[in-house]
């Protein structure tokens, strides 16, 4: 029952300049829904492979909320307390102790720029490991090494678009000493 008014104009030195326009009105789509894994305790669990692309999964962050329970990161910049829209995924820290956690570019989405933090603990009570924005070998996409960790160990990993970046990616765990057999 409310009236909006909505004002149409040209800006123009031209004395009786015209232009052409559509203009429409209705109901914005609903956001889509957020993904299975928008709660840390929903995490998807990351299989290791020898490089990035052995068992690389396609994620998302669209519809994905900041459950403001979680840390503040510490490597955004940009407004997350705010608009931090983070998805969370698991992995196990193979027998050698180290492991490469990366996110690249999906080739198919708008994101352009993720943040990523690996987190020890339970989802309860998360210990901060590392946080990166930039470090991935594809443009602005994260990057981090762990080394030194117990095998076996449950590392929970969160990641992010930077700066409120939304779309899909690619996320990997891996670890060169895996292509060896034993």
């Amino acid at each position: 029952g409310d009236t909006y008014y909505i004002r149409v104009y040209t800006y123009s030195s031209s004395v009786n300049a015209f232009s052409s326009f559509n203009i429409g009105i209705g109901t914005p789509p609903p956001p889509p829904p957020p993904p299975a894994n928008d709660e840390c305790v929903n995490a998807i669990t990351l299989t290791p492979g020898a490089i990035f692309n052995d068992n690389a999964l396609v994620g998302t962050n669209l519809g994905a909320t900041r459950n403001t329970n979680d840390p503040t990161v510490t490597c955004e910049n940009f407004s997350f307390t705010t608009n931090g829209k983070d998805v969370w995924y698991k992995v196990i820290i193979p027998a050698s102790g180290t492991l490469t956690l990366e996110t690249n570019n999906n080739g198919s989405s708008s994101m352009t720029d993720t943040g990523m933090a690996a987190y020890a603990g339970t989802c309860e009570n998360l210990t901060l490991i590392e946080c990166d924005a930039d470090d991935s070998f594809d443009g602005s996409f994260s990057l981090i090494n762990l080394a030194g960790r117990t095998p076996g160990e449950e590392i929970l990993v969160r990641v992010w678009g930077y700066n409120s970046n939304e779309g899909s990616f690619k996320v990997s765990a891996y670890d060169a000493t895996l292509s060896s057999e034993d």
